[in-house]
């Protein structure tokens, strides 16, 4: 399994994000039967998208799992939802939410439950009304692929952590 892990790099006051930290620190990442791509990409509700899908098709993955800092969560949770309605904050280009093409709602088409035992995280049912929120629920719709979304606390997380749950994960049965 090849997977591509984006994190989303700076915006308001968050100057060095936690998702990027750890998408930068994955990249090349491997084990018993996965390889990681990881990139960073920005928190623009345009740029985030292209770029994932760019990103996913230059590399050929068989997986996407985006992951972006909340502020309000004290531990990793996967999203289950992505929402076609958002806020009114700008993201990183000035552009306030714009409306979100599709149904109002999309679940992640990775396995969350499987994928949130194999990290040992919870499972959310509200990505929020951000970016995070319009990349899960438009990626979501462009690409192939299971497309799936990650939360993590304003601390981050180890890159280990992560890597040690995508080794669970693949070794267990019908990955992704």
């Amino acid at each position: 399994m090849k997977l591509l892990v984006t994190g989303f790099g700076p915006f308001l006051d968050v100057r060095d994000n936690p998702a990027a930290r750890v998408a930068r620190a994955v990249d090349g990442a491997s084990g018993p039967g996965f390889r990681v791509v990881g990139r960073e990409i920005p928190v623009s509700y345009a740029r985030a998208v292209e770029e994932t899908v760019r990103h996913a098709r230059e590399h050929g993955v068989d997986c996407v799992l985006g992951v972006g800092v909340a502020g309000t969560r004290t531990a990793p949770e996967l999203e289950r939802f992505g929402r076609a309605r958002l806020g009114q904050s700008p993201d990183v280009d000035g552009v306030c939410a714009p409306r979100l093409p599709g149904p109002d709602v999309l679940e992640s088409s990775l396995d969350v439950v499987r994928w949130a035992g194999a990290l040992g995280c919870h499972i959310s049912e509200d990505a929020g009304g951000y970016v995070c929120n319009a990349w899960l629920h438009q990626v979501r719709q462009r690409l192939d692929v299971p497309v799936g979304f990650l939360h993590v606390p304003p601390d981050g997380i180890a890159a280990s952590w992560l890597i040690a749950g995508l080794a669970r994960l693949v070794t267990s049965a019908d990955a992704p």
